[in-house]
């Protein structure tokens, strides 16, 4: 390839047992709704998720528990793409992480996770496959345990 290299954007697949939506009950309309996921889709930090999460409370009222999930979901996917995770799979009490080869330090997380054998495994088909043996409650809970695995700042601009 000619010019300048650049670096692709990881877009994380998310495939977890909690799923979130915007139901009909909350925007009536198909064409808002449809405009609310777009904008969804197009988040690129934190700040943006909080600032879409406030107008859609003072345009449609309070937030019902599926699309506070949806944002739960979305807060995920952010973090995912700031610290290298192209995939994550949420099932029957694991979690599997796949990462993007050249974003993370693999052996800098071994190092860091070889404490807890127990609880954490690289996958022996693919080094690049963290898992995670725990449960999660839901969601947040999920978020917050990959947000100190990773030490992340939320407030990162991408």
């Amino acid at each position: 390839k000619e010019g300048p290299e650049y670096e692709r954007e990881i877009e994380p697949h998310i495939d977890l047992e909690y799923r979130g939506y915007i139901p009909e009950s909350y925007i009536e309309s198909e064409r808002l709704r449809i405009e609310m996921y777009k904008r969804m889709a197009q988040l690129r930090n934190h700040d943006e998720l909080l600032d879409l999460k406030e107008e859609m409370r003072d345009r449609f009222g309070p937030l019902p528990p599926e699309v506070y999930e949806l944002f739960n979901i979305l807060k995920l996917k952010l973090l995912c793409k700031d610290v290298g995770v192209k995939a994550i799979h949420s099932r029957d009490g694991y979690l599997q992480l796949t990462f993007e080869k050249s974003k993370v330090d693999i052996i800098s997380l071994i190092q860091k996770i070889a404490k807890d054998r127990k609880l954490f495994r690289i996958s022996p088909e693919d080094y690049n496959n963290l898992i995670i043996n725990r449960s999660f409650n839901d969601n947040v809970e999920m978020y917050d345990f990959l947000r100190e695995l990773f030490d992340y700042e939320e407030t990162r601009r991408i």
